[in-house]
């Protein structure tokens, strides 16, 4: 069997947006997320206030409704707050996700999280 490993789950309420790997979106790297993962749809970015307060990390899992479950692996741009952005391949699925306020999304704290790059 197995080690059973205590992960702690939490909730709060935040904005969830979506981006796609433009350059007016992103970075110089596009496909390149802050630690160095590529995108993909697994993964989704947080804004940089919930990483300081350490109530989000990479690694942690994130649940959104209606979206499913994604590991944090990038950050937003500073000036944005409280909220977590969804990579997508394009500008229909954009679309399709839009600005959803007031999410209650279920954190999952990850045993390997990292609070910092």
């Amino acid at each position: 069997m197995g080690v059973l490993t205590a992960i702690l789950v939490s909730t709060m309420t935040v904005s969830v947006t979506s981006y796609q790997s433009l350059k007016s979106q992103t970075d110089s790297t596009p496909f390149i997320t802050s630690i160095g993962d590529r995108v993909s749809n697994a993964g989704c970015a947080v804004s940089h206030d919930l990483l300081k307060a350490k109530v989000i990390c990479y690694g942690d899992a994130v649940q959104i409704p209606n979206l499913g479950i994604r590991i944090v692996n990038d950050t937003m741009n500073i000036r944005i707050k409280r909220s977590i952005d969804i990579w997508v391949p394009s500008y229909e699925a954009e679309k399709l996700i839009g600005l959803r306020l007031n999410q209650v999304i279920t954190v999952i704290k990850s045993p390997q999280r990292r609070c910092r790059k």
